[in-house]
């Protein structure tokens, strides 16, 4: 019950993310923004949800885990968001960090926390991950390796 409602929770602050999010995503662009639309997609999927800021060495630490075990599952119905909500970090500098990292992923921003704070993040990075039905089944406080993020998607996949 309680993890029905904080999902219920998260999708609505998504929702709100479309007025704060960056530009539209082009063949260059790893940002998009959220909206509704956007967020069905993820209907049926498995999708592992990641805060993390570029200035913070844990979150550099694990992005190329993430993106690793992002192309080995994404045919498999797994969906990577990385929600980035640092207010000093500038779209350009998310960009340029995604380029350097060769991530392929979905990046969000959230300067103003709505995400952060609905989630009740206080430590970076950490990630949940909800299962096909949107229902967050595990939180992962600190930075993943890759068996660790394999584990758990593994787990909602069967």
């Amino acid at each position: 019950m309680r993890q029905k409602i904080l999902v219920r929770v998260l999708l609505a602050a998504l929702v709100v993310l479309t007025a704060t999010s960056c530009a539209s995503r082009t063949s260059q662009d790893p940002l998009e923004d959220f909206s509704v639309e956007l967020l069905q997609k993820y209907r049926g999927k498995v999708v592992v949800l990641n805060f993390w800021y570029i200035a913070c060495p844990y979150c550099r630490l694990e992005m190329p885990s993430i993106e690793a075990v992002y192309r080995d599952y994404r045919d498999k119905g797994v969906v990577v968001l990385a929600v980035n909500p640092a207010p000093n970090e500038s779209d350009a500098e998310v960009r340029e960090f995604a380029g350097q990292m060769n991530l392929t992923f979905t990046l969000l921003r959230d300067p103003q926390f709505l995400s952060v704070n609905t989630y009740k993040v206080n430590g970076w990075p950490t990630t949940f991950f909800l299962d096909r039905q949107g229902t967050a089944r595990y939180r992962y406080p600190g930075a993943m390796d890759r068996d660790a993020l394999v584990e758990r998607i593994q787990s909602l996949l069967q």
